[in-house]
């Protein structure tokens, strides 16, 4: 019976200090809004939620507290994150998803431009976020406008270094995660077709312009595109 009250009282202390972490993550984030969301999202999770959620947040507060003047999102952005955020632990997307809520607050309250990539990050694996940081951060990219930039050649790798960089543990998971991102205009539908004969075939992957966005948006990065990817010439 000690034992069990010892375990018992271990996972109090454990959710207890997640949602204390959660309450301070908003209250950078949200401000006014922050009591109601914490206890809101105190109400209906658990600890392991919670510690997700927290970690979320602290990184979200890592991009955005040096920035002047104060930065803040909008309430329903931030309960959308910790709606959908939280059911994941995998560091890779919990990244991605503070990147996404950093990029969602500003200086006059927050903005919800962000919303199209809470969509396509809430339905994504770890390993179609692998295969999509692994491209924008190798991709020669051309100059483009503001907010849209275009690839300038395809990631050709073989399937089994796909397999490598993805996690992914079946040449039929890695095609199904390559099928996933032509379906949801990641990347571009004449590439990424994965071939079952041989490990050593190349497979060719280029991501759209709206994939270029969401991973600059999701990497914490605020106005223009040409910036984060280091284009000659952005201004």
């Amino acid at each position: 019976m000690d034992g069990e009250r010892l375990v018992t009282e271990v996972a109090v202390e454990v959710a207890k200090t997640a949602t204390n972490r959660v309450f301070n993550g908003l209250a950078l984030i949200c401000g006014p809004a922050a009591k109601e969301l914490g206890q809101y999202f105190a109400d209906q999770v658990r600890a392991w939620r919670a510690n997700n959620a927290a970690q979320i947040l602290d990184e979200t507060g890592a991009i955005i507290e040096s920035i002047e003047p104060v930065l803040s999102a909008q309430p329903r952005i931030v309960a959308r994150v910790l709606e959908d955020g939280s059911w994941t632990d995998d560091p890779t997307l919990q990244s991605l998803w503070a990147g996404l809520l950093a990029t969602s607050c500003t200086a006059e309250g927050g903005t919800d431009e962000n919303l199209l990539f809470f969509d396509l990050l809430k339905n994504m694996t770890t390993g179609q976020a692998r295969i999509i940081a692994n491209v924008c951060d190798d991709m020669p990219i051309v100059d483009g406008m503001k907010y849209q930039v275009q690839a300038d050649e395809t990631i050709e790798r073989s399937t089994s270094e796909w397999l490598d960089i993805s996690g992914c543990t079946s040449v039929l998971e890695l095609a199904s995660s390559l099928q996933r991102l032509r379906t949801i205009g990641l990347i571009h539908p004449n590439g990424g077709h994965v071939s079952e004969r041989s490990a050593d075939d190349s497979v060719e992957v280029q991501p759209t312009p709206l994939c270029l966005h969401f991973y600059a948006r999701a990497r914490g990065h605020f106005g223009d595109l040409r910036d984060f990817y280091k284009i000659a010439g952005a201004t």
